[in-house]
């Protein structure tokens, strides 16, 4: 996960919830868990990937929240726990409310991390990350499916399980690295797989490819789409590209990818980087220039931007969300920009910057994005504390990407790891969900001991206050 986009913080931090007289947007909310928040384990003796955590609400608003499950360096087993809607485990799922997915291939050291997660219509469970191989093939993209109970949908795949091979370099030599790093479904139920695919990864002759594969509902690579469902994407004359996120739009026929990339070679400069591509997995010329577009900050340090979520609005615009370099070394700011239909960077918005800048290196990254019943945007992800010390970071955005000054402390808000007790430490939001109500719930992960060994923190915080306090509806 390094090279030329180690830059990219997938990781957490620890918040500050001040004292208040009454209510206000992104306060805590103090019925879910215990003032707001729950943290929770796998069992004793293991504990989760520090930056991978993700979030779905089933329709009775229980919450899946999949990490992987540490056994003993190197061995990592993908993870789904499920919660009540109060936050405490729904131990009916699983075994004691947790189910756990090894691929552990042969000649592997059986790292196996689940990155992203997407719940069916039918309610079953669709885990996609990554999977350690031998060393010929390195880490592929790996994907299985549970059912509404989480057991293994041995439907699906083979036995349960799909394995995805870029191998765009020579893999027995240099070595190759495929991720799978989020997963989405389209209205028709395939499954959509972005992330990574390089060769080289640990030599400073590093490439790599944005990476875009279709499955079938079945598990199996879709014919359909680019002859054998992969296409690996570069920018310009680049070579070093990572999707962040791919999802089907509107009009059913297209999907729209974003992440980073540079666009010379061994260039620094990463800019936000989009490709629409047609139903049948070919790029789609009537967007950006032969259906990919880039767009760069470039504030400062090394120019280093990337696009890690967007939202399709209701009248096709883009608003794309990611990590932006302020400042050299580790200075990263929230940042936004929107894009018309065909690609273009809308002339009408003005490029949307957030720093908290609260300590340490200034080390902030937005890791999800959504869009509220409002048309508002909620960003969460990381901000840094103090030096190497993170907490889990939030910002509302008004629908013309200002700051919303009614949430939190001028439209943004920190959580820290306290249970309550104790010494803060540092934890960090990547999944999000959006109540029906409006409230807004955040997981990630949290270092409550000092001793590394992580554990899932879940948050829940108030989204409107006038309906949370009964005054309307």
């Amino acid at each position: 996960m390094g090279g030329k986009f180690a830059g990219l913080a997938l990781s957490v931090a620890a918040a500050v919830f001040p004292a208040c007289g009454s209510a206000r947007d992104g306060n805590l909310d103090t019925g879910f868990g215990t003032a707001g928040k729950v943290f929770t384990k796998y069992p004793v003796g293991s504990f989760i990937d520090q930056f991978n955590v993700e979030l779905a609400m089933q329709p009775d608003g229980k919450l899946l929240v999949a990490s992987s499950r540490n056994f003993a360096a190197p061995d990592w087993d993908f993870g789904v726990l499920r919660l009540m809607p109060d936050g405490s485990v729904d131990t009916t799922f699983g075994v004691s409310g947790q189910s756990f997915v090894a691929f552990d291939r042969a000649g592997s050291d059986k790292g196996d991390h689940v990155v992203g997660m997407a719940l069916q219509a039918d309610g079953k469970i669709v885990l996609a990350g990554y999977a350690d191989g031998d060393p010929t093939t390195g880490q592929d993209m790996a994907v299985t499916r549970l059912d509404t109970n989480g057991n293994i949908d041995s439907a699906f795949g083979t036995s349960g399980r799909t394995i995805v091979q870029f191998n765009l370099g020579n893999c027995a030599t240099s070595g190759c690295d495929d991720e799978a790093l989020r997963v989405n479904l389209q209205a028709d139920g395939k499954i959509l797989l972005v992330g990574q695919a390089s060769s080289n990864p640990n030599a400073t002759t590093y490439t790599s490819s944005l990476a875009l594969v279709r499955l079938t509902t079945t598990g199996q690579r879709d014919s359909t789409f680019h002859i054998d469902g992969r296409v690996a994407l570069q920018f310009g004359t680049g070579d070093a590209a990572r999707g962040l996120r791919a999802k089907q739009l509107a009009d059913g026929v297209h999907v729209l990818v974003v992440g980073g990339a540079n666009t010379t070679p061994a260039g620094t400069n990463v800019d936000f980087a989009l490709a629409r591509l047609n139903d049948n997995g070919t790029l789609d010329a009537t967007f950006g220039v032969g259906g990919k577009t880039t767009y760069g900050f470039d504030i400062g340090g090394d120019l280093g931007d990337i696009a890690t979520d967007f939202i399709e609005l209701p009248d096709g615009r883009l608003m794309v969300c990611g990590e932006v370099k302020a400042n050299n070394p580790t200075n990263y700011d929230f940042g936004c920009m929107r894009f018309l239909a065909n690609g273009v960077p809308d002339p009408a918005f003005t490029p949307v910057l957030v720093p908290f800048d609260i300590g340490g290196g200034f080390q902030d990254a937005p890791l999800r994005l959504e869009r509220d019943s409002m048309g508002r945007f909620v960003l969460i992800g990381i901000a840094e504390t103090a030096t190497s010390n993170f907490d889990f970071a939030a910002a509302r955005l008004m629908p013309n990407g200002a700051l919303d000054t009614t949430f939190g402390r001028g439209g943004i808000m920190t959580y820290n790891s306290l249970p309550g007790t104790g010494v803060e430490r540092t934890n960090g939001a990547s999944g999000l969900v959006l109540q029906p109500d409006g409230k807004i719930v955040i997981a990630g992960f949290a270092d409550t001991d000092g001793t590394s060994n992580d554990e899932f923190e879940v948050v829940r915080v108030i989204g409107d206050t006038i309906f949370s306090d009964g005054f309307d509806g």
